[in-house]
């Protein structure tokens, strides 16, 4: 009967684990299926854009909504001049973009460009090498 006890708590305790992973697994789809409906809806903001303009703004949103990011910037390559520009922003002074740019491999966005690898700094303020 001892022995059966055993086999019993033994059952209940790997019961126990098993419903705990499953816990965590329904958890982290959870919150999976909660970030992949935030970015459908951001790229729905997107979608919408009719204009240069509408995309600026549709952006800020979708940016704002689910980044969390006050401000933004787009840049294009220039081909003649080697370099890349801003050509649509948010959150950003006219002043604080008039000077940007960047050659390949320069500053964050150089950087970024050059590596066609993405990188998500929180605030890029406190960044090394950062956005200015």
């Amino acid at each position: 009967m001892t022995t059966s006890l055993a086999n019993i708590q033994q059952k209940i305790e790997e019961l126990e684990e098993q419903l705990a992973e499953i816990e965590s697994i329904n958890h982290l789809l959870n919150h999976q299926i909660k970030e992949l409906l935030r970015l459908y809806k951001s790229l729905l903001y997107l979608n919408e854009a009719e204009d240069l303009r509408q995309f600026s703004l549709a952006m800020q949103k979708m940016l704002a909504d689910y980044f969390k990011a006050t401000a933004f910037a787009i840049f294009e390559f220039d081909h003649r001049q080697n370099w890349l520009n801003p050509t649509l922003s948010g959150g950003f002074s006219k002043r604080e973009l008039k000077e940007v740019f960047y050659r390949l491999g320069e500053g964050l966005v150089g950087k970024v460009f050059q590596s066609r690898q993405p990188i998500y700094i929180p605030d890029i303020r406190n960044s090394r090498g950062g956005f200015y």
